[in-house]
């Protein structure tokens, strides 16, 4: 606003008195304070805001006329009815419980919030939410909410009901009458001296005063109002309670209440209802009047225009650390950032370049094609005076019109005797003593005054012209391509403290030692032809209090290290673009211009190359200048920096500057697409064990993208990523810790606080990380025992084949033995002695014999090679059969040397009997030719089969010489029989009990012959 302008109209309307009052209370200045407005396009439900509150964690809650609304910082949550809310427009004021819960009056209902659903509690009638305005509180002293209502008559005393929390039910507050006929209408209750706030009120409505009612129910008058018309209460979340209220002289009135002290007058309107500030707070504020948001800073009177056509409450809330302040607003949620930065709108200072000071401390701002400005501390002029030098003829022969009056550039500065040299394209314009002058008539880039000397640098295109500021027409030229290296426009000088002149531009530099040097045209260049710079070219120089000179150039941050004559980066990751100017906001600390905003470096950490970022600022976080200015950066005389840039000209303070980097907080929002309850403390069960989480941050101070990080089970944390969604897999059943941390990026990784949940996997087996392991495990087991299996059969096939083999090679081995020479010529022999005594029915006898004999043992040959063992059995009677065709035999052969007999019991059956055969015989054999035959006299030979409990016995009993006598008879005589009957018949029963049998031999000596006992268990097929 114009601050003169201004000053007339009111003068004219309202007189000197008024004009003096504004004069000292209501400073008007173009300078802006920052501030963002958040609407729709943002994601808030809607543009018209109600109320704003600021929970714990950090949350704003806005309630709108369509909808509630949450907001980090970043993002908008949206609630409507949809979501469980019972009406989209009707919203009280919103508290914070101690568990955590969001609480307010939502139509016929009071909700409960806990991040996952809100629950319902039907409200009395008389407190149901028709409109804005009705209040909740809590009393923590009682645990309970207070529910006050605002009615349209205002006859009618508001309503108050408590709901206990403990009892879950509502009850009624009634007070006690004020005087006869007066009743007390309560409007806001303070929690922490536990008084409510109200009017007085009566059916005629005479008079109207404000009171207090205190916990023993005592009344306090402590305003005097004008008649018939009720005060209205504000507040705040810091106990800030502002009553307004017409007073008895019928002004209205704000009185502010902070903390626990009494009520203060604060503001007052005048008679054109314009704000005054009559007292100082003890906060920043925001108030609301006209349609206008004014910023009153602490302990100030001085009403600063913050924007203009907006509706608003005239309250406000304010951040934990008071660094923010938000207020509700028909246009959007607006929020107040008060950091030492201000700026000026565009219509105030139109695209400045270049920024100077004049010897009245005013500012003149160059703009590049916008005209001229000067600001006065209170109002920004703007200044025509160089248009008459125009149009004019330059040393070009070009003709520069009006049109070109404008175009300024880079770096206007002011000699010892206050004048300013002003660069513009056209030509140098130099103000002195009120008047504008052309010294030179060709275009100035970039002006360098070198106070040691009083001489003016001024860049060109064509070159660096250097000249006395006194006598501009002693100018001296260094010719671009020639003195210096080429370069289409020169547009940097700096001179250090060494008194070295570094000159040039994009194109690399060329230093000249010392200011007669730069008469001498002797120089060092500087490019990356000269392979001396690791940079395409120069920008901006700055040099620190400790003698470090500074570069910003096209690619990067670098520093000059003098020993070796070389630039060393910093900052690499962060700073890979244009660096547009450096300067400092105190001895320690460089402010530097990059694309994201204004850096703020620690300058020891960053010549340490360790990570020196203290805070960025950008739009997002007060600074309203996009893309800070090519050598942009102006000291005035009072230690303020302007900062130019592609939009708005900006004023930091340095002693102002908010330089705390407040740590974003982070939130888990959900996990597998389920909201995680407010006060969610035990550990999380989950029947899985692959985890979606969705996390946020709460922050409002976000100049680049939020990222975030997680860690589990105390691991390593998970490398910075800007999306807020993270997968956890193959998580074993049991409880684990999962946290959280969050920053601004390119913020320093230090007191990052994370946020912990645990969570409970019961999940089923098969969901188990391990499971494939396991499966494969299992699988290998399977298959191992698969081949074990099989080779094992395959063996055991083998084996018993080899077995079979083994058996049906001594079977026949037996049945070989049995068919002996000796026993087949004897045999033939005894038959040949019958024939020869012609006894001939003997004779055919014997032969029928033999041959039942040679039948029986081939049949029994060809049982023993049937491959399945089982089935190698002949029946008990085929046997006895064979034992009596053999035993006949060898009693023709062995006439009158022993008697045989075979018995057995007539039930048993010989048919169902089975056994292996050629196990008998052998033994049968043995006690003919080794006892029986050798015995003095006639012996006998008793063969006894019996069955008892499935086991045959069979008992060879002779009374023949016996085994003693037998294998002395074996050993005196070389010639005597040898048979291997029995030995084969022991390897055969040892193979066949191996293979499932059961057969027992035992012989047994007597005093005279031998007992042989044979035991076979039967074995039957199911």
């Amino acid at each position: 606003m114009n601050f003169c302008r201004f000053c007339v109209t009111q003068k004219n309307r309202i007189g000197v008195f008024l004009l003096l009052f504004l004069q000292t209370s209501f400073t008007l200045s173009a300078q802006k304070y920052p501030y963002k407005l958040f609407t729709i396009k943002d994601g808030l439900s809607a543009m018209q805001c109600t109320s704003v509150f600021q929970d714990s964690r950090g949350f704003l809650w806005i309630t709108t006329k369509n909808g509630l609304n949450r907001f980090d910082g970043k993002t908008f949550k949206r609630f409507y009815t949809e979501d469980g809310l019972e009406n989209n427009t009707r919203f009280s004021k919103i508290v914070e419980l101690p568990n955590g819960e969001i609480c307010f009056m939502n139509g016929k209902y009071l909700m409960f919030y806990d991040n996952i659903s809100f629950k319902k509690i039907a409200l009395p009638r008389e407190v149901e939410t028709y409109q804005f305005g009705n209040g909740l509180y809590y009393n923590h002293q009682k645990k309970q909410l207070i529910c006050i209502t605002t009615k349209d008559n205002s006859r009618i005393p508001n309503s108050v009901f408590t709901y206990s929390l403990t009892s879950r039910k509502f009850t009624r507050h009634t007070f006690r009458e004020i005087s006869k006929g007066y009743s007390f209408s309560p409007e806001y209750f303070d929690s922490n001296t536990q008084v409510y706030y109200g009017n007085s009120i009566n059916t005629e409505l005479v008079s109207e005063d404000v009171y207090t009612y205190d916990s023993n129910n005592n009344y306090k008058k402590i305003l005097e109002t004008y008649p018939r018309e009720l005060a209205s209460f504000n507040y705040s979340d810091d106990n800030q309670i502002v009553a307004k209220y017409r007073n008895e002289g019928g002004t209205i009135v704000y009185d502010i209440k902070e903390g626990a002290t009494e009520f203060k007058k604060w503001l007052v309107l005048d008679k054109n209802d314009n704000l005054n500030v009559v007292s100082v707070s003890k906060r920043d504020q925001l108030v609301a009047n006209n349609n206008k948001i004014f910023y009153i800073s602490k302990n100030s009177q001085d009403l600063n225009l913050l924007n203009e056509g907006f509706v608003a409450v005239l309250s406000s809330v304010k951040s934990k650390d008071e660094k923010l302040i938000w207020m509700p607003t028909e246009k959007g949620l607006l929020q107040f950032t008060n950091n030492g930065i201000r700026h000026f709108d565009e219509k105030d200072a139109e695209y400045v370049w270049s920024v100077t000071e004049d010897d009245k401390n005013d500012i003149w701002m160059l703009s590049f094609e916008a005209p001229l400005k000067v600001f006065n501390g209170k109002s920004v002029r703007t200044e025509n005076g160089h248009l008459k030098l125009f149009p004019f003829v330059g040393r070009n022969k070009n003709i520069h019109t009006v049109s070109d009056a404008n175009r300024f550039y880079f770096s206007a500065v002011k000699d010892k005797r206050g004048g300013l040299w002003l660069p513009n394209s056209s030509s140098q314009i130099l103000y002195k003593n009120g008047n504008f002058s052309m010294p030179n008539l060709y275009g100035a880039y970039y002006n360098y005054y070198d106070a040691e000397h009083d001489y003016i640098f001024q860049g060109s295109a064509l070159g660096i012209g250097v000249y006395p500021a006194f006598s501009p027409e002693k100018e001296f030229f260094l010719h671009g391509g020639k003195e210096l290296l080429s370069y289409p426009n020169y547009m940097y000088i700096y001179k250090d403290r060494k008194k070295r002149y570094w000159l040039g531009g994009w194109g690399g530099m060329n230093r000249f030692e010392t200011f007669a040097d730069v008469f001498k045209k002797k120089s060092k260049e500087y490019s990356q032809a000269k392979k001396n710079i690791p940079f395409r070219g120069f920008i901006t120089m700055f040099e620190d209090v400790d003698g470090t000179l500074w570069t910003g150039t096209v690619d990067g941050l670098y520093y000059y290290v003098e020993s070796s004559d070389s630039w060393q980066k910093v900052m690499s990751n962060q700073i890979k673009k244009f660096v547009t100017l450096i300067g400092q906001v105190s001895d320690d600390k460089l402010i530097v211009g990059v694309e994201e905003g204004l850096m703020i470096l620690d300058r020891k950490k960053l010549k340490a190359n360790q990570p020196a970022l203290i805070k960025l600022y950008n739009y997002h976080n007060g600074f309203e200048g996009l893309e800070p200015g090519q050598n942009g950066l102006f000291k005035d005389s009072k230690g303020r920096l302007w900062i130019t840039s592609g939009s708005v000209l900006s004023v930091i303070e340095p002693d102002k500057l908010d330089l705390d980097n407040n740590a974003l907080v982070p939130y888990i929002e959900k996990i597998n697409k389920k909201n995680i309850s407010f006060f969610q403390k035990d550990a999380l069960v989950l029947k899985e064990n692959e985890i979606h989480l969705e996390v946020g941050a709460n922050g409002f101070n976000r100049p680049m993208e939020s990222q975030y990080s997680v860690k589990v089970d105390g691991g390593n944390w998970s490398s910075w990523q800007k999306s807020s969604e993270y997968f956890v897999s193959a998580l074993p059943n049991g409880i684990h810790l999962i946290q959280v941390r969050a920053k601004t990026e390119g913020i320093l990784d230090e007191n990052l606080l994370p946020v912990d949940l645990k969570v409970d996997i019961q999940a089923p087996f098969y969901k188990s990380p391990n499971f494939a392991l396991y499966l494969g495990i299992a699988c290998a087991f399977l298959f191992s025992w698969f081949l074990y299996s099989f080779f094992k059969g395959r063996y055991e096939k083998r084996k018993l084949a080899e077995k079979e083999r083994t058996i049906n090679y001594l079977q026949i081995q037996t049945l070989q033995a049995q068919l002996n020479p000796h026993f087949l010529f004897n045999a033939l022999s005894s038959l040949q002695h019958l024939i020869l005594k012609k006894e001939t029915a003997l004779a055919n006898n014997s032969l029928t014999k033999l041959a039942s004999l040679m039948r029986g043992y081939l049949e029994s040959s060809v049982v023993a090679n049937n491959p399945r063992i089982q089935k190698n059995e002949i029946s008990l009677r085929h046997k006895i059969e064979l034992l009596h065709s053999y035993l006949d035999l060898e009693s023709i052969q062995h006439q009158d040397k022993f008697d045989y007999q075979i018995t057995f019991s007539e039930e048993l059956p010989l048919d169902s009997i089975k056994l292996p055969p050629l196990i008998i015989q052998p033994f049968v054999e043995n006690a003919i030719k080794h006892g029986l035959v050798h015995k003095k006299g006639k012996g006998s030979l008793h063969i006894k089969f019996e069955y008892a409990e499935e086991v045959l016995v069979c008992t060879i009993d002779d009374d023949g010489i016996g085994r003693a006598a037998a294998a002395e008879i074996k050993r005196r005589s070389e010639h005597s029989y040898k048979s291997y009957g029995t030995h084969l018949v022991y390897e055969r029963v040892k193979l066949l009990n191996e293979s499932d049998y059961e057969i027992n031999i035992q012989t047994i000596d007597k005093l005279q012959g031998t007992t042989v006992i044979i035991k076979i268990q039967q074995k039957y097929e199911d």
